[in-house]
């Protein structure tokens, strides 16, 4: 298992290719898809492993009434993300690991793009903790990870391209965890970005809520039941 500063140190070297490779599909895949469920202009966002800050230029720049948090492990990644927006008043990037992040402020939108995978799955329980600590009852959470055939299909042929901790992940004990804090899984979908096949997954959680289903849709009290019975036979 690799140590913390092992990390740290891959994730500093890193920055040479985030530096070089900017941004790609991906990033604008995820800012289009959280415009389209429901992301505002006066919201505010944290993004999860923002690295220099490639996605995180595209998601503050649609919250111009709203405030950008973004945290990464690297302090190399985190200072040039800082140099790189210092004229953005509503934009604060941090280095943390997530495991004893607090902020003053609750957060609309939390955004893990692409980076549970890359964290020891034994810090899952905490992150997702904390990540409940700085929401309010409408928070939306949206995950991005590639898909587990698509990581073993890189650990098959491609492994160049796998990061220093790059796992498959459990989707099952990941709706868990977030399930034992208070949200629940609204959308889980296989999707591709890169490859004809299906290369990423994405999931969205928000919070648990009492929900009032006394109330029937109209269009139903209208039919009759005997219709159902007939176009069933």
């Amino acid at each position: 298992m690799k140590t913390k500063d092992e990390v740290k140190d891959f994730y500093d070297k890193y920055t040479v290719n985030q530096v070089k490779n900017e941004k790609n599909l991906r990033h604008y895949t995820i800012t289009s898809y959280l415009k389209k469920i429901g992301l505002k202009k006066n919201h505010n966002v944290l993004e999860i492993g923002c690295g220099i800050g490639a996605l995180s230029e595209l998601i503050f720049k649609q919250i111009p009434n709203g405030s950008f948090v973004g945290a990464d492990i690297s302090p190399k990644s985190i200072g040039i993300a800082n140099e790189r927006f210092k004229k953005y008043k509503n934009v604060e990037f941090i280095v943390s690991d997530m495991t004893d992040f607090t902020h003053s402020k609750k957060f609309d939108y939390i955004v893990l793009p692409d980076v549970l995978e890359h964290i020891p799955e034994e810090e899952h329980q905490n992150i997702i903790e904390t990540i409940g600590k700085i929401s309010t009852e409408n928070t939306v959470v949206f995950i991005n990870i590639p898909s587990p055939e698509h990581n073993d299909y890189l650990e098959k042929h491609e492994p160049d391209k796998l990061q220093v901790i790059d796992l498959q992940l459990s989707m099952g004990r990941l709706i868990t965890h977030f399930e034992n804090n208070g949200f629940m899984l609204d959308i889980f979908q296989k999707y591709s970005i890169f490859r004809k096949e299906n290369d990423y997954i994405k999931m969205v959680f928000t919070r648990k809520k009492e929900v009032d289903f006394s109330e029937m849709r109209s269009l139903w009290k209208r039919i009759p039941e005997k219709f159902f019975k007939r176009i069933a036979l």
